[in-house]
């Protein structure tokens, strides 16, 4: 096989990368830039979390550069669409987990769960300003930027806190909000 795809070791549980071995030579390498800079040279494409300007100008064949995660920050894309190279992300591909996430931090603040778990470490197990709780069941939600992960907030909002949604994107239409 003439075509080579060298892709970052990734922490991501459950990713397998194996099917590409049908369509080209698979080599992997580390998350060290230096491992990167000597296995990239003669890599078609490459799949990882970052492309700096010194990576890609060591890439002489590389054609792509596909990023496993929704950001772009750590790929250089200037210098890549200097050399004429696609650069492609997963958009959407995390956002059920972002949004999780943004649920917890929600109620870390809604609850004021971290002030309350500090002070239980501290042995201090008296009632922790039960007055500054907030509980989110029909709360009004303002949600700012309405991608996927924003879209997904909402719909959680709305369904399993029955809250009322406000949303604000410049580049979404106001129908699909």
């Amino acid at each position: 096989m003439s075509m080579k795809i060298l892709v970052l070791r990734t922490p991501i549980r459950g990713a397998d990368y194996s099917s590409l071995e049908k369509y080209a030579r698979v080599e992997y390498s580390s998350f060290d830039e230096a491992e990167v800079m000597k296995k990239i040279r003669d890599a078609d494409v490459f799949i990882g979390y970052f492309a700096s300007k010194k990576v890609i100008d060591v890439a002489e064949k590389l054609k792509m550069i596909q990023t496993p995660a929704v950001g772009m920050d750590r790929i250089d894309i200037d210098a890549a669409t200097e050399r004429g190279i696609i650069v492609c992300n997963t958009t959407g591909s995390n956002a059920e987990s972002v949004a999780e996430l943004t649920w917890g931090l929600i109620f870390g603040i809604a609850r004021q769960i971290p002030g309350a778990d500090r002070l239980m470490r501290e042995g201090k197990y008296e009632r922790f300003a039960p007055e500054k709780h907030t509980m989110v069941w029909g709360k009004t939600l303002g949600i700012i930027g309405f991608g996927n992960i924003g879209r997904q907030v909402g719909i959680q909002g709305r369904i399993a806190f029955n809250m009322n949604l406000i949303a604000y994107d410049p580049y979404t239409t106001p129908d699909i909000i």
